[in-house]
């Protein structure tokens, strides 16, 4: 979300965005199936439970069980692997959690 709000909506970084119901009605979200909800609150829970038994320090675990979210995220969207990293790449600069993360 944070992703389409900079680049498709507002394409500008550190400013406020106001999304209005058009803007939203419109975002490209895609319905997934069953299955997939239940792998993605899974690996959610997960994750919750690695950052709680390390105090919240990233270990690989926590790296391995992220990128398969993301994995799972960019499949659902049929995101290409150039596409991929340039969303990553970006996202690393912009985020500190994720440049841990695809360090």
């Amino acid at each position: 979300m944070q992703f389409y709000c900079i680049y498709a909506i507002n394409n500008q970084k550190d400013t406020t965005i106001n999304l209005n119901q058009y803007m939203i009605r419109h975002l490209p979200i895609v319905k997934p199936t069953n299955q997939l909800k239940i792998k993605l609150a899974e690996n959610v829970k997960i994750i919750n439970k690695l950052f709680n038994d390390n105090n919240g320090a990233i270990n690989q675990n926590i790296r391995q069980v992220v990128k398969e979210i993301d994995d799972l995220v960019f499949n659902l969207y049929s995101i290409s692997e150039d596409e991929r990293k340039i969303i990553i790449s970006d996202i690393k600069k912009r985020i500190r959690f994720f440049e841990n993360i695809y360090s």
